[in-house]
C-alpha cells in the first residue's frame, strides 16, 4: 500500500467514528426527559406515576405484589414476591421507551414521553407508535 492509501483508510476510519458518536449523541438527546410512567396489569391501565416524585408504589395483582420505588426521576420494581424476582434485577429506568416487567405478575411499567408531537407514518394513537424497549440497569 501506498502513503495516500494508509492516510485515505485512517480518514474514512475517522469519519466513521464521528458519524457513530453523532448517531448516539441525537439518540440520547432527541428522547428528552420522561415525566410519566405507565403501570399495566394484565395488559390494562392500572395507574400513571408521575416521575417528579419520590415515592413508593405497591401494586397487588391476583398473581402476587410488586414494590415500585421513584427516586430522582428513576423507577424501578425494588421488592416482589414472584419466584426468581427477575423483574428486581432489571434494574432502573429513567427514559421514554424503557420498560421494566413481572411476567409472573403480569405486569409491566412502560415510561412515556412528554414529547407529543406525532409525525409521519405513526400519527395515529400514541399506543401505535413505535417504541425500543431497550433497557439499561443503574
Amino acid at each position: 500500500m501506498k502513503k495516500n492509501d494508509y492516510i485515505l483508510a485512517i480518514a474514512i476510519l475517522l469519519f466513521s467514528i464521528l458519524l457513530n458518536r453523532g448517531f448516539v449523541y441525537l439518540n440520547f438527546n432527541s428522547a428528552g426527559s420522561a415525566d410519566v410512567a405507565e403501570v399495566y396489569v394484565d395488559d390494562k391501565l392500572y395507574m400513571t406515576i408521575d416521575l417528579s416524585v419520590n415515592d413508593k408504589y405497591v401494586i397487588t395483582t391476583p398473581e402476587g405484589t410488586n414494590t415500585i420505588r421513584v427516586a430522582d426521576h428513576k423507577l424501578g420494581i425494588v421488592e416482589a414476591d414472584c419466584h426468581g424476582r427477575d423483574c428486581i434485577k432489571m434494574g432502573r429506568i429513567a427514559s421514554a421507551g424503557e420498560y421494566v416487567c413481572c411476567l409472573p405478575h403480569k405486569l409491566y411499567v412502560v415510561i412515556k414521553s412528554n414529547n407529543t408531537e406525532k409525525t409521519g407514518e405513526n400519527a395515529g394513537d400514541p399506543d401505535d407508535n413505535a417504541t425500543s424497549y431497550d433497557t439499561v440497569a443503574y
